[in-house]
Parts: C-alpha cells; sequence; structure tokens
C-alpha cells in the first residue's frame, strides 16, 4: 500500500493548453512562462514539451532557471525577467541567455558587458510600480542603446479582474510611453491581459498559470495539468463529542467516519483552519469535506457518507473534479501560490503522463 502522494502531471494536458492559447492570439508572438520550476509542474520536461509543440520564448525569473532549462530548448530565446548582474555575465553568455532591462543599473551592466546575438527587453513601469523604467527616466536612455532592444515591455496589475479600471489605465499609458521606442514589438499581457481583448496582445502574449490550468478571468477553462492525490492510511469513527487533529478544531456532533489521508501542509496543502468544511476531497465522483487543521503530513475528511471508502484507497485533493482554484479559494489563496507549494513538495511520487 502506498503510504505517499502521488502527483501526476499531464503534459498531453499542458500541450492542449498551449495550441489553445496560441489560437486565442494568432497575431501575437506566444511565450510561455516557466519561472518557479514551471508553476511546480518541473521546468525541464516542461520546458521539453513546450519546445516540442513550438514555443519558441521562454521566460524564467533569473539565471540559473534559464540555464537549467537551455539544453531542453534548443535555439529558443530565454528571456531573464529579473534581470543581469556583474556576477551573472558568464552565465548569461554561457548558456544564451536575453535579460529584462529594468533599471539603470541592469542597463549599465549589460553596456559594459554586451553579449553578441543578444537583444534584451527594456521593461517600463505602467503602474504595477514592481520592476521597471518610469516614464521620467526614457528620456535619458540614448537612442544607441535603444536600438539595441528587442522589445518593450511592461505587466498588468488587476487583468485578472476584467473591469477594473486599472487595466485601460495601464494600456493608455503603455500607449504613450511606446512613443520614446518607435517601431520597437511589445509586449504587455500574460495570461489573464491576453483575454482582455487585441488590443492588449500586442507583438508578444507571455501565457502563464493559464499553461498550467489556473483559471483565467475571461472563462477560458484550460485542462487540468496537475493531479495530487493521496492515499487513505487509517479509518475511525468518532463518536459525538470527540475532536479531530490539532486544536480540536472539529467536535464531531453525530458518529462521523473520518478517512486519514497521507497528504499534508509538508506535501503545499494549505494549513489554513479556514478549510475545514469547506475544502474537499473526492472518492471517485463523490466528494468528502476536510475536517480539522490540515497536520504536516496528514489530512482528515469526513466519509460517513461514503461507507465504501477504504484504507489504500486514493483521494483525489486537485484534478478534473476539485480544480487548483477551487482549492485555493476555498483555503484563502491563489492558484499561482498552490502550483507552486504543491509542486515544490519533495515527498509526492511524481508520475508524468502524456
Amino acid at each position: 500500500m502506498k503510504t505517499n502522494p502521488i502527483l501526476t502531471i499531464d503534459i498531453g494536458a499542458l500541450c492542449k493548453n498551449w495550441r489553445m492559447l496560441c489560437d486565442s492570439a494568432p497575431n501575437a508572438k506566444p511565450a510561455a512562462v516557466v519561472k518557479a520550476d514551471a508553476y511546480g509542474t518541473g521546468a525541464t520536461k516542461t520546458a521539453a514539451a513546450l519546445y516540442d509543440a513550438g514555443c519558441r520564448n521562454f521566460f524564467v525569473a533569473n539565471g540559473a532557471e534559464g540555464a537549467n532549462i537551455r539544453p531542453h530548448v534548443g535555439d529558443s530565446n530565454i528571456f531573464i525577467l529579473n534581470g543581469i548582474d556583474e556576477e551573472s555575465v558568464s552565465l548569461f553568455n554561457e548558456h544564451r541567455l536575453t535579460p529584462v532591462i529594468s533599471n539603470f543599473d541592469a542597463l549599465n551592466i549589460w553596456k559594459a558587458n554586451r553579449l553578441p546575438g543578444i537583444r534584451p527587453i527594456i521593461q517600463i513601469d505602467t503602474g504595477l510600480n514592481r520592476l521597471g523604467f518610469h516614464e521620467s527616466e526614457l528620456c535619458k536612455i540614448s537612442d544607441t542603446d535603444k536600438s539595441e532592444f528587442s522589445y518593450v515591455m511592461s505587466h498588468l496589475a488587476c487583468a485578472d479582474e476584467p473591469g477594473h479600471p486599472m487595466n485601460m489605465a495601464q494600456l493608455t499609458r503603455f500607449e504613450s510611453m511606446r512613443r520614446f521606442f518607435p517601431g520597437l514589438p511589445a509586449t504587455l499581457s500574460a495570461s489573464n491581459g491576453n483575454f482582455l481583448g487585441p488590443e492588449f496582445q500586442f507583438d508578444m502574449v507571455r501565457f502563464g498559470v493559464a499553461l498550467y490550468g489556473g483559471l483565467t478571468a475571461a472563462g477560458f477553462k484550460p485542462a487540468p495539468v496537475m493531479n495530487l492525490s493521496a492515499p487513505v492510511l487509517q479509518i475511525i469513527d468518532l463518536q459525538p463529542g470527540e475532536s479531530v487533529g490539532y486544536n480540536a478544531t472539529f467536535v464531531a456532533k453525530k458518529k462521523t467516519r473520518v478517512a486519514v489521508l497521507a497528504v499534508g501542509y509538508a506535501d503545499g496543502l494549505p494549513w489554513y483552519i479556514r478549510i475545514s468544511g469547506r475544502g474537499k476531497v473526492f472518492f471517485g465522483n463523490a466528494s468528502a469535506p476536510i475536517i480539522g487543521s490540515v497536520c504536516m503530513d496528514l489530512t482528515m475528511v469526513d466519509v460517513s457518507d461514503l461507507p465504501s471508502v477504504k484504507v489504500g484507497d486514493c483521494a483525489e485533493i486537485i484534478g478534473n473534479h476539485y480544480g487548483v482554484d477551487d482549492l485555493g479559494r476555498d483555503s484563502g489563496t491563489i492558484s499561482y501560490e498552490l502550483l507552486c507549494r504543491i509542486g515544490g513538495g519533495k515527498r509526492a511520487e511524481r508520475i508524468y503522463i502524456k
């Protein structure tokens, strides 16, 4: 009998999502965001599969992530969102990585260490106030330096809220600030921004969470890529008045049949007590609510209405019945965090399927 969680990554679903996303922006170059170990799905395998599916533009956070995927993506462009520093110049050169330049410090490092055949992206800030040049700084960049860039880029703050006024405000500002880079291709949107309308797509769209099964605000329904299941280790019969788990957050009001699952917050599940009574797992097509606090290694669920559940059966934690967005909603977090946390767990048996 298995005593550990099973994490299944569906490469076929990933590639299906890639194709659907490409079709949604037919006039823009598609790019895949594979930072944070490809949102927990495994960057090398994910990047290789996307490359085979036709992807030739990849975004990661830092040089180490770029070097990690380079052997799996041929001569594709690998863009480094966090830019370049003095210590990473040799890494960028060896693995042909393209920095995203967001400030004068990075620009000066680039000018002192230009890499043959590499044209960096310049990032401008349009309201997110994270990384990027502000409009007042753009006039200080020489025309010679501007001619070296391959794209001008920015990032939306509220793309997951289609009606938020920030979206149009940033689009307007982006259009205005592009005047400093006449004729330069542009990229503004990631997964959610892509569905705000064609005017947000520009020359490249950076597809991230939607690749991995996260829903977007526009109702795009990607296929689930990550499936987490866990076996039942023990069945417990609670009597009225008995509690289960730490801090006695669940007290039985009636006879309650409890299944103890071999998965916990060390495997990426949220600890938050509020998930008790809201979160759920599935045995086949039937759901069972999570009760009590999620433990480091174990989670308890109420199977009183599922008398056939027995030790050794596997419960679906996230998958076709209960997606990563559902679990995020019920635990007070977001799909992005859960994908990274669950995919970052070290104990689950990891299986890739096509």
